[in-house]
């Protein structure tokens, strides 16, 4: 499966073991890896982990069938050591998924539990709850945006700090509040449309990512996997001035963007199929009326597609 997400920076994990060791010294502090089990669900197999204090997240809740391939809190100790085993292990593990983030925590486990618990499920307005992939690197800073301000302040109440890694494989640090009072006023995160919307948009790309690398993996050779993420996104807003809502239809766009020349899709023939389907025009029959010269002249190159 193609992710999306760039190799690790190769300080990655000695930031990681600087920040969470270094932070707040003398306080107390509880470090945690969250992990997404769904990226592999044999992680616990290993001896590494089959010894690890660690807490399922979904215990006790709507998502509790879900098993190994839920979301997990990995309890670590605080020394540079422990910190730096579990690190290089999922390192070696993990092969590029973008499976775990460091919390580091002003609460122990029991608590920090139960306060992260009523953000696992989102509530939309016509009553349906969503499981929150909290433990997907890629999904993460849509999340946060998605919160109020009032949300996000509470769900950072308890933590000093959140280490994840973007998807140019660099650590980010979203500071907490580290407090020790953990209670949520709510018991599920409710989420209104407008932002609900935003969150499936905000995962189109990586969704259409995985079924072209399905059916043509070679399409996603050309460039680094944050450069091809940001390229699919600008399809997709090409896809939106030509009024393209059909799944198929936005999919295979996507996929001759990426075989054309970069910036094929501003040639003038291009912009005027946009405009036909924003008529109304089928786009399979304005891509098979497009002219010769087109296609000619936005052939990627063999440097292109090295």
């Amino acid at each position: 499966m193609f992710f999306a997400v760039n190799p690790w920076a190769p300080d990655v994990i000695s930031r990681c073991v600087e920040s969470v060791t270094l932070t707040f010294p003398g306080e107390a502090s509880f470090p945690f890896i969250l992990i997404d089990g769904a990226f592999d669900e044999t992680l616990f197999d290993a001896p590494l982990w089959r010894h690890s204090t660690r807490y399922a997240l979904y215990d006790q809740t709507a998502l509790a069938a879900l098993g190994k391939v839920g979301l997990w809190l990995v309890a670590l100790k605080g020394d540079k050591e422990t910190v730096a085993e579990y690190l290089t292990a999922l390192h070696a593990r993990a092969n590029g998924k973008p499976m775990w983030s460091l919390l580091v925590s002003s609460v122990a486990a029991d608590t920090l539990v139960q306060h992260l618990r009523p953000y696992l499920l989102a509530r939309t307005a016509d009553g349906l709850d969503w499981p929150v992939r909290w433990g997907d690197t890629r999904v993460l800073p849509s999340l946060l945006a998605a919160l109020t301000d009032v949300e996000r302040t509470q769900l950072m109440t308890s933590l000093r700090g959140w280490h994840y890694l973007d998807r140019q494989g660099q650590v980010q640090l979203l500071q907490g509040l580290g407090l020790t009072e953990a209670a949520s006023p709510w018991r599920i995160w409710e989420l209104d449309d407008e932002r609900f919307h935003a969150l499936v948009d905000a995962g189109e790309a990586d969704h259409i990512l995985s079924r072209i690398d399905d059916v043509r993996p070679d399409l996603l050779r050309h460039d680094t996997p944050a450069r091809i993420h940001q390229q699919v996104q600008a399809c997709l807003q090409q896809a939106n001035r030509g009024a393209l809502n059909a799944a198929p239809d936005r999919q295979a766009l996507v996929m001759l963007g990426l075989a054309l020349a970069p910036g094929s899709f501003q040639h003038p023939a291009f912009q005027h199929l946009l405009q036909r389907t924003r008529s109304g025009h089928g786009y399979a029959d304005e891509l098979n009326a497009l002219p010769d010269e087109f296609w000619e002249s936005c052939a990627r190159s063999d440097d292109a597609a090295a």
